[in-house]
């Protein structure tokens, strides 16, 4: 989840400092949430998705995606 939201944080542009403020959580753990320093729960994940424009649902939907090259392999056998 930390790396959709990382993606889609870059993506609009959006600073730490916006989305802390945005979100109301602190810059630092903003940080540490999208460098993996911290587990986040889930209301701070849907503050930090609505933050950057994304609902929740669609942020989480990267945990269950499977990888473009491991559906590949799959397909070869």
């Amino acid at each position: 989840m930390r790396l959709a939201f990382s993606t889609r944080r870059k993506s609009e542009g959006l600073t730490y400092d916006v989305v802390a403020e945005r979100s109301g959580i602190a810059r630092r753990t903003v940080q540490r949430l999208e460098n993996g320093e911290r587990e986040g729960n889930i209301k701070t994940w849907f503050h930090l998705a609505n933050a950057v424009g994304i609902d929740l649902p669609r942020l989480s939907k990267s945990l269950y995606e499977i990888p473009i090259d491991a559906a590949n392999r799959d397909e070869t056998k």
